[in-house]
Formats: structure tokens, C-alpha cells, sequence
């Protein structure tokens, strides 16, 4: 971490979390390993989990999140049917947002899915994120 300060770089620490009991244990443990050199950003993965009310319940995981500042993030589900015939045939995300063997409403639900994704990412004000480019 001295290497990024000399050369004022700051590294941010993306922790994709499914919810369950080990992953906010593993958080937690990130947060004390690196203290404040890495600041965190808690990725609350819903196309893994889509009840989160264990972790919203986990103390120890709120105080952690408050104590460090930690931004957290709802990390937007796409269509399990829909994510699989993409991973199937291999498609990027661009690719799939324009693939023409997907009917206009398989195109618009990708296009819809990665709006989402980007609206998310842009939120935590760390970057800037360039609008996809997709077909009408």
C-alpha cells in the first residue's frame, strides 16, 4: 500500500458478498486486515440472494459497515433464463445487448439489466462509466 501512496494512488477493495453468514464474516475480516488503507465497497449480489434480511439483522456487519464508512451497493438480478443462454453461448454483455438471435424483448432485458448495473456502479461516485452503446 506504500507504492499507491507515493504515487497517490488509492485502491478500493470490491467485496461481492452473497449474504450468507461466512461471506460477512470474510467482510469483516477484510475490514480489519486493511484498516483504512483500502477502502471498501459491499456488493450485495441479488442474482445470488434475493433475501437480504440476514445480513440487514447482522450486527456486527452494520457496525462494521458504519465504522468504516463502507458504501454498499444492490448489485441488480438479471433473468436466471437469460443469464444462462448467455453464459451458454458465451456472450459478452455488449454482445448480448445486441444479439440478434434474442427476440426484442430478450435484447431490451439485457439492455434494461446492464442500465441497472451502470446506474449502481455510478452511485458510489468512485468512477465514471461510459453509457453502453446498444442497437434501438
Amino acid at each position: 500500500m506504500n507504492l499507491g501512496k507515493i504515487h497517490n494512488v488509492s485502491f478500493v477493495k470490491w467485496f461481492i458478498s452473497d449474504g450468507e453468514d461466512d461471506s460477512i464474516e470474510l467482510f469483516i475480516e477484510s475490514l480489519k486486515h486493511y484498516k483504512d488503507s483500502i477502502s471498501h465497497v459491499f456488493v450485495k449480489n441479488f442474482g445470488r440472494c434475493d433475501d437480504w434480511s440476514y445480513f440487514e439483522a447482522n450486527e456486527l456487519g452494520k457496525k462494521a459497515i458504519a465504522d468504516h464508512k463502507v458504501k454498499v451497493i444492490d448489485f441488480p438480478k438479471l433473468p436466471d433464463g437469460r443469464r444462462i443462454e448467455i453464459n451458454a453461448k458465451r456472450l459478452t454483455f455488449d454482445a448480448a445487448c445486441n444479439y440478434d438471435k434474442f427476440t426484442m424483448i430478450g435484447r431490451n432485458q439485457v439492455q434494461t439489466y446492464m442500465r441497472k448495473v451502470y446506474d449502481v456502479f455510478d452511485s458510489t461516485g468512485l468512477f465514471t462509466i461510459p453509457t453502453p452503446k446498444v442497437k434501438a
